[in-house]
């Protein structure tokens, strides 16, 4: 197979699969949901509604990118959100790949796999990525521009045109192509023309960022207001406390405590080791690990999928941890290197069965929110009349996307107060609601019930229409 191929081809099999391990369960999350329901308003040639309450900041290139599948979604069926949904799984499969690839090109072929197994069984990483989250397209933007930048030191354009594009859906890209610039300053500067190219694309995320907000809000700094209003109405935790108390634990969610005691072993044979490949890897980590801390203490929230990139590097430093004693003469110590690798490997191979209820627990979970939202675009065909009211703002880019009513218009019963005339979609018991259809940073879980004069028009095995149209 042609080498340009093999990352296409091997991403395209991963993630087919994930598709075939995880049942096929299609579940797109809340912000994408959002984002292909802005992109089809754009496409139909209205502004988007970008301020309704509960909307999740909007990312340019997420935006973007509901414009170019609009045409594929139709009414949002099942069956075109399950088109969106095996893009997500492309996204994970590309990390992973990808992931493999910068292993490949630092530590070694047998890290490349080590690396890569760690990766694609860490529960929160197939959680957001098979979800459909814009994390992991950003995440395989960074491992994408570290790949090119392995392969051909000092690349330049390409690695700060990818570094642009992930500038579009994480601000802490942006940090990263001002500090790949002032390296690239450091060594003999191109030409004038590339200069100019080089600056405009390390310029481009917040620039373009800034410019679509201002378009279409009329807010230059409206992702980053709204972000941080929304950071103190969900109580995120963020700031300097943020990153010392709680980025550790939520990085350890993602690698638990066998891949974070390699990945600190591995970081520290790192720092040994008399390899300048490995050294881009370190700077690159750390160049990421500070932009997240300087965004964090700029006020936006430390939660787990921000630290997804963390989580990668943590998969590289564990694998090399494991096999590099195999291929480092720089170490003097490989036997004992190898011993503690051993060690190690049983570990993990002791805690496998663990790792894999965790797995089969999100298989089931999706599956069975799958079921929950087909569920309910079935009954939302059926309502008699409007407005629309729904249990909380969960539903309502999906609603809004099966009828076409801009989502401001879509009650939430959370929100109240419930209208005393249209269709009320509610859970069919408690049981349903908490496993779904209530978000777990709701204050008040209790689902409102239908005012006086509601009769149940129809029902399925979680939600309920109830009705009064006259």
């Amino acid at each position: 197979m042609p080498a340009r191929l093999a990352v296409p081809t091997l991403t395209l099999a991963l993630a087919t699969v994930l598709w075939l391990a995880m049942g096929q369960a299609a579940v797109v999350n809340y912000d994408t949901l959002y984002g292909l329901l802005w992109g089809k308003e754009l496409l139909d040639g209205a502004l988007p509604d970008m301020t309704v309450p509960g909307a999740p900041t909007p990312h340019p290139l997420l935006t973007l990118w509901g414009v170019v599948v609009a045409p594929l979604l139709g009414s949002a069926s099942p069956a075109a959100l399950s088109l969106i949904a095996y893009m997500g799984y492309l996204a994970t499969a590309t990390c992973v790949v990808l992931l493999g690839l910068v292993a490949t090109r630092s530590l070694g072929a047998a890290a490349a796999v080590v690396a890569a197994l760690l990766l694609v069984t860490r529960e929160p990483v197939l959680s957001y990525g098979l979800r459909a989250y814009l994390d992991l397209p950003y995440l395989a933007l960074l491992l994408g521009a570290l790949a090119v930048e392995l392969r051909k030191p000092r690349a330049g354009t390409p690695v700060l045109g990818l570094l642009l594009l992930a500038g579009l859906l994480r601000p802490e890209a942006w940090l990263l192509s001002m500090a790949y610039l002032a390296w690239l300053a450091v060594g003999e500067f191109p030409g004038r023309r590339t200069q100019v190219v080089w600056l405009a694309l390390a310029a481009g995320g917040p620039v373009l960022w800034g410019l679509t907000d201002l378009l279409l809000t009329g807010d230059l700094l409206f992702s980053f207001s709204g972000t941080r209003a929304g950071t103190e109405r969900l109580e995120r935790p963020t700031g300097l406390s943020g990153l010392v108390n709680i980025a550790p634990r939520r990085i350890g969610e993602i690698l638990r405590w066998e891949v974070i005691l390699g990945a600190a072993a591995g970081a520290l044979l790192l720092l040994r080791a008399d390899n300048p490949k490995a050294k881009v890897v370190a700077v690159a980590t750390a160049a990421a690990a500070a932009a997240f801390a300087l965004v964090a203490i700029g006020g936006l929230p430390v939660i787990v999928r921000y630290l997804l990139p963390l989580g990668a590097a943590g998969c590289l430093a564990c694998a090399y941890a494991l096999t590099g004693w195999r291929s480092d003469p720089s170490i003097p110590f490989g036997r004992a290197w190898a011993a503690g690798a051993g060690v190690l490997t049983l570990a993990l191979l002791l805690l496998a069965p663990e790792q894999a209820r965790r797995l089969d627990r999100l298989q089931s979970s999706l599956s069975a929110q799958q079921i929950t939202v087909t569920e309910l675009e079935a009954l939302t065909r059926e309502v008699p009349c409007g407005p629309i009211i729904v249990p909380n703002r969960r539903a309502v880019p999906l609603v809004a996307l099966w009828t076409g009513e801009p989502a401001r218009g879509i009650v939430t019963a959370q929100d109240g107060p419930i209208p005393d005339r249209g269709s009320y979609l509610l859970p069919s018991t408690q049981e349903h609601a908490d496993a779904f259809i209530l978000d777990a940073r709701d204050r008040d879980r209790a689902i409102p019930p239908p005012p006086p004069g509601f009769d149940i028009e129809d029902r399925t095995t979680r939600w309920v229409l109830a009705a009064r149209c006259d």
